[in-house]
Order: structure tokens, then sequence, then C-alpha cells
């Protein structure tokens, strides 16, 4: 489990990991927790997918917001490796758009219990994001020009998936 430092000094770090422990003890799940800072966070993810891909580790679980999650998948993308998602971020959109539960001890259950689900990242200018709302961010769409806004809008209403929306985007920032 790779929980970004920044959340753990909000929330107390020594807090944070017991809570967590606590969790995955109750559910039988061997982890090791790592809480690093949020540049670290991307070192940690590739070494932990160099131990999932010699067999030694299962999966990777990031605690984290939508920032954190997206750093990791980066990492995972096309791997493979399942990804566990704790929310402990302030919006976590890409969590509740995924029905994940946002108490720890609910998000860990979900883990334990092994559900997954395939899902489609996007990829801007040779940066991953989870969802809309990281590819729509308020420092982006700035930047994006207006018929894209507009070709965007056309192709939601089309009911296209995001993975279009994003190539769309790419073409066109500014």
């Amino acid at each position: 489990v790779v929980t970004d430092l920044g959340l753990a000094t909000l929330q107390g770090a020594d807090g944070l990991h017991a809570e967590l422990a606590s969790a995955l003890d109750a559910l039988h799940v061997v982890a090791e927790l790592k809480f690093c800072g949020g540049s670290e966070l991307k070192v940690l993810a590739e070494g932990a997918l160099t131990s999932a891909k010699a067999g030694e580790i299962d999966a990777i679980v990031v605690g984290g917001g939508d920032g954190s999650i997206r750093t990791v998948a980066g990492v995972l993308a096309g791997s493979g490796v399942p990804l566990g998602i704790l929310p402990l971020g302030t919006l976590n959109h890409f969590a509740k758009d995924l029905g994940i539960p946002l108490r720890v001890e609910e998000a860990a259950a979900t883990i334990a219990a092994g559900h997954t689900r395939v899902v489609d990242l996007a990829e801007v200018n040779g940066e991953i994001f989870i969802n809309k709302d990281t590819v729509l961010g308020e420092d982006h769409i700035k930047r994006i020009k207006k018929s894209t806004i507009k070709k965007i809008r056309l192709l939601q209403q089309q009911g296209n998936e995001e993975s279009v929306i994003a190539k769309t985007i790419s073409k066109d920032i500014v």
C-alpha cells in the first residue's frame, strides 16, 4: 500500500497507519504500508510493479486522491497488475465513479474481496489521465480551443467513450 505522505500528514500519519493496518489485518490481508512524498510516489509504484511482475506481490494499492491514483495508474497502465484504491483524497472523483466506498474499512474490504474492473485511461501529450475530471480540469480547460469544446460536447451527446474525447483533446491543445 503506497500512500501520499502529504495526505498522511494532514490526517495524522500515525493514526492513518494504524487505521489502514487494522482494516487490512481484520481482513487477513498481508500488506506493506509505505508513506511517501508526492515526488516519491512514482518511484515506489515502479518498484512495486517490478515486485508484482516477479510474482512477489499480487496487487498494488494506492491511498490518496485522484492525483495519487493517476500517478500510480500511469505506472501500471497496460501491465495487467491490479490497482487497489483507498480513496483518501479531497474529492475522490475516480473512486466515486467506480463505486468504491469512501470509508477506509469498506474500501479495504472491496480490495480484499478481489473485485476488479478494467477501466480506460487516456493519454494526452504523454500524460496519463484516469477520468474526464482530470482531463478537463480548470488548469487545462483554458488551453483548449473553443472548437474542441464543441467537439467534446458533441461526442458526449453521442455517447462516445472518454478515450475518443481525449484523442480529440490531444489534437487540439493550444
